[in-house]
């Protein structure tokens, strides 16, 4: 045992008889060699760059509440985070006083237990948003945010985790949005047929080898006044001037790494599949929600719905 968790062991199902295995203190329903693996390597590689109480930005905490419309207090409620990743989500939840279940496909699990571990509302567990461990209508509300354009068949991932949340209770998502063709081609999608392809550690190296060389073109162009110069430094290098468009004070360190993570993660994952809004609509409107709200968000398009009675059920 390491306090309250069970560091090593299994958990096994007297129902059926299945069992899996506790590593490190997260219970495994999935072989850790699965398509999310990148991710897994990637969290490990960058580890805290994201997370508020280290960066000291705010920038997860904005996009959670922005994102679900949630109040920032819902203490005796619980909430699936479907897609942990590092867990810079996973804190925002936690920090709502709710009983929180997060998973994720991929290793980075291990870094989210690591960051969150010390939260006595919260439970990590290695699984896939495509057949989720969890008691149907068992939740509250549910989350999944930079994860469904990553998995093989967003609208699949989606319809699996509506039986998580009991009737009355709210789900949020969020999806790349497709660009279109001349956006498609300024963006990272034109390296994509390649990189995929490459072994994720190459591509890493690469990227921090692209940011530092680029990185005084790149900045260069940034202080000249108008907007063309920053087109064409994103266009011709793949590094957006996030922070100071945002009004956002960093380091230049701080700034190169988060260059490298967003590269890393825009070219390395296996799945990458944008969505339209009307797509989106749909999901929620065959899943039978109501209240929904689909629209335009940070990560490109912003999903909200309510779960009504039998709503995503047989």
């Amino acid at each position: 045992m390491d306090g309250a968790r069970v560091a090593e062991g299994t958990l096994g199902c007297a129902g059926c008889g299945a069992s899996w295995p506790i590593v490190r203190s997260i219970p495994r329903f999935v072989p850790a060699d699965n398509y999310a693996k990148s991710f897994g390597r990637q969290w490990d590689r960058f580890p805290t760059t994201v997370y508020d109480r280290h960066n000291g930005l705010g920038l997860y905490k904005a996009r959670f509440f922005a994102a679900s419309g949630w109040p920032q207090r819902l203490n005796g409620q619980t909430i699936v985070e479907a897609g942990c990743g590092p867990g810079a989500f996973t804190e925002i939840a936690c920090s709502t006083g709710a009983t929180v279940v997060s998973f994720d496909l991929s290793s980075a699990v291990d870094v989210n237990l690591r960051e969150n571990g010390s939260r006595e509302n919260l439970l990590v567990v290695q699984a896939d948003v495509r057949a989720p461990p969890l008691r149907p209508a068992g939740f509250d509300r549910l989350f999944c945010f930079g994860v469904l354009q990553h998995t093989p068949d967003p609208s699949e991932s989606f319809r699996s985790l509506v039986p998580l949340v009991r009737p009355g209770g709210e789900l949020a998502i969020d999806c790349y949005r497709s660009p279109s063709l001349l956006r498609w081609w300024g963006s990272y999608y034109r390296l994509r047929w390649l990189t995929r392809r490459m072994p994720p550690a190459l591509v890493h190296a690469l990227c921090r080898a692209w940011v530092a060389v680029s990185w005084p073109i790149v900045t260069t162009l940034w202080r000249i006044p108008g907007s063309t110069a920053r087109h064409w430094a994103h266009y011709l290098f793949l590094i957006r001037d996030y922070f100071r468009r945002a009004g956002l004070t960093v380091t230049p360190r701080f700034e190169r790494e988060w260059a490298v993570m967003q590269l890393v993660d825009q070219l390395t994952a296996r799945h990458d599949h944008p969505q339209s809004i009307e797509d989106v609509r749909g999901w929620f409107e065959e899943a039978g929600l109501a209240s929904i709200e689909v629209a335009k968000g940070y990560n490109g398009i912003v999903g909200r719905g309510r779960v009504a009675a039998g709503a995503g059920r047989p």
